[in-house]
């Protein structure tokens, strides 16, 4: 016989369920604070070996995480334990030749002291306004490529340097922009002498045309005073004419009418056998050669000789005669 049942069956437990209490059991057990992964990666930087071992015990990561953390950690806390054996600056400073003006892209070297003298100050210490810093084999230089003044200072540790400034100027440039400089003051000297001399060929032109136009009126008036001193001379010479054929009109009209006076009644050669210049006609007024056909037709009484020049005997009234033509 089967033994009697109470009416209630057992339950037995499967393997899931038995898993599923596992886990929520060992969930159930507080972790202590240097098993967690946040103070095991704050001890693996700042105490590296603690941190090390309780990453080895306690972390189930695997092995290259482990590995690249552990690397990485003791690196870090070699180099902050190296930092905290370094001294610390009591004085830092920086020099310079800061009197001089550097061309650009010169080297300049500046030294750097500092109290007490093994002190390291890295270059991350360094502030520059512009341009560059270099350091290499323990030697700091600054350099810049453009013109300007550079500040330069470093602090490290609560500690600030003196601050030195560079003065730096493209001398190419300069030489360039004096060059230019003097190329146009040459230039605007060149064009004030050629204005300046412009201006006297200008003065000389004009004082010449004013001294040719002076000698012109001078000599219009000259023209002028000798045409009138030559008009009042023809008036003087037309006035003395008339009043001798007057004074001879007259002296024939009181004079008895004598045939004689009939100038182709005579004929004497002998009349052309006189030295002087000219032979006179008192009756016409006409002066001749001495061997003008003429002369010996003329009158005794109206004969005469004349020594003067041709224009003496005009100035008397005389006409030449047309056919010697004196």
């Amino acid at each position: 016989m089967s033994p009697k049942s109470n009416g209630k069956s057992k339950k037995v437990p499967s393997k899931k369920s038995k898993s599923r209490t596992s886990a929520q059991s060992d969930r159930s057990v507080k972790k202590k604070w240097y098993q967690k992964t946040a103070w095991i990666l704050l001890l693996l930087l700042f105490f590296f070996p603690l941190g090390l071992f309780l990453m080895i015990r306690y972390t189930k990561w695997n092995k290259l995480v482990k590995t690249v953390l552990g690397v990485f950690s003791g690196f870090w806390f070699i180099s902050l334990i190296y930092a905290m054996t370094l001294p610390t600056p009591e004085q830092i400073s920086l020099s310079a030749d800061t009197s001089q003006m550097y061309d650009v892209n010169t080297e300049v070297e500046i030294t750097l002291k500092t109290t007490p003298e093994d002190c390291m100050i890295p270059e991350s210490a360094f502030t520059v306004s512009d341009g560059e810093l270099s350091f290499k084999d323990d030697k700091i230089t600054f350099t810049s490529s453009s013109e300007g003044k550079f500040d330069i200072y470093a602090k490290y540790s609560g500690v600030t340097s003196n601050k030195i400034t560079l003065k730096f100027e493209d001398v190419e440039k300069k030489l360039e922009e004096e060059a230019e400089r003097i190329a146009a003051e040459q230039a605007e000297a060149e064009q004030i002498a050629a204005e300046q001399a412009e201006a006297e060929r200008i003065a000389a032109e004009q004082a010449e045309a004013e001294r040719v136009a002076a000698e012109q009126a001078e000599a219009a008036r000259l023209a002028q005073e000798q045409a009138e001193a030559e008009r009042a001379a023809a008036e003087q010479a037309e006035a003395a004419r008339i009043a001798q054929e007057q004074a001879q009109a007259e002296s024939a009209a009181a004079q008895p009418q004598d045939p004689g006076n009939n100038f182709n009644a005579y004929d004497n050669p002998e009349q052309q056998q006189t030295t002087s210049s000219y032979v006179l006609n008192t009756n016409t007024m006409k002066f001749h050669y001495p061997t003008c056909r003429d002369v010996k037709k003329i009158a005794p009484h109206n004969y005469s000789t004349y020594d003067g020049t041709r224009d003496g005997a005009i100035g008397q009234g005389y006409s030449p005669c047309g056919h010697c033509k004196p």
